[in-house]
Formats: structure tokens, sequence, C-alpha cells
């Protein structure tokens, strides 16, 4: 996603909370959200506004995408091309966007690598063979989304092994640092006494 994209999202969510744009909070949001898509931090922040009275934390955006990726994992080639052609039914080829906006985020990118217009004008034979590119580039991006969000499930683990490691440092640094102030302490009590 732009950073022009997201200013205009991140700017729409503060405004529905009242909340003042902060540059730092802002540069912050974005560096946890630059890797989505606009429609996905989009669908994430609509969810989060109907749900919630108070303005959400970076956690609270990231588990509605989150739960938008699990959504795709479970998603079918064959039955989203069947949408595909539905959409195509309802919009046709004069609204491609409104078209594009009723699919799921990994249906949409297909469907505009393939053309949605080529799909509308094909013929039975044609669609047949947008079908099984289709159907193709369907499970390949469904297996890089796995593979993202294993990365991810891993990152995770990752980080909080070590926060840990740094809470076991910081708490051993403290430690230590109590042991030589109680030290210097009882050494200069007993050269006062």
């Amino acid at each position: 996603m732009t950073l022009e994209e997201f200013g205009t999202l991140y700017t729409y969510l503060a405004k529905a909370y009242g909340k003042e744009v902060d540059d730092t909070e802002f540069c912050i949001w974005y560096d946890f959200f630059k890797k989505n898509t606009s429609n996905e931090f989009k669908k994430a922040i609509v969810e989060v506004i109907n749900e919630r009275r108070t303005f959400p934390s970076i956690a609270d955006v990231k588990e509605k995408i989150i739960k938008q990726e699990d959504e795709q994992v479970n998603l079918k080639a064959d039955e989203e091309w069947e949408k595909v052609i539905d959409s195509v039914r309802r919009y046709g080829w004069p609204r491609p966007q409104e078209a594009l906006d009723s699919l799921q985020p990994i249906t949409r990118n297909i469907v505009k690598r393939l053309g949605y217009e080529e799909i509308c004008r094909a013929d039975a034979e044609r669609k047949m063979f947008l079908r099984s590119a289709f159907i193709k580039s369907f499970d390949s991006e469904k297996e890089d989304l796995l593979r993202y969000k294993k990365s991810n499930d891993i990152d995770t683990l990752e980080m909080r092994l070590i926060q840990e490691r740094n809470k076991d440092t910081l708490t051993s640094g403290i430690n230590s640092l109590v042991r030589r102030i109680s030290d210097v302490v009882d050494e200069e009590e007993h050269n006062t006494d």
C-alpha cells in the first residue's frame, strides 16, 4: 500500500474516533501496515470501527487482517471462479470496479491479471482456458499465502523469544546493578563505622 493510500485510510480511521493525527503515531502505524494492500487495511478498519467505541491498537487492526487471511486460506479455486462468473453476469464489462470489489482479495488480484474485460468478452472455449489459468494461479497464490502466514507465525514466535531474552537480560542487568549499589552502600557504612 502506498503512503498516500495509507494516509487517506488512517485519517479516515482517526476522524471516525475524533482523534488528531499524530506524525509519530502515523509513521509507526504505516510501518506495521505498509506491506498490506489498501483493500485489506480498509476492510479491517471498517470492521474495527463497527465493533469498537475507542481508538484501536495496531494489534486490533492486525487481528482483523489475519482473520481475512485465514478466510482466504479456506477458499476453493473452483468456487471462487463461479463467483467471478457471477460478478460478470451481475456487473458486466461496463462496471469492472464494482465487480472487482465484490470479490475476495486473492480472487480480485488474479482477475486483474487475467483481465476482467477479457473474461467478460470471452466465448465458451476461451472461458475454459481462462478458468484453467485462474485455478492454476489461485492455487499458486494460496500456497504463497500459506507460506507467508507460516513465516509470520514463526516471526511472531521469534519475536516472543527475543522479548523474553531481552526481559531476562534486563532483569539480570538490574539485579547486577542492585548488587553493586548494595555493595557500595555496605562498604560506605563499613568505612563510617
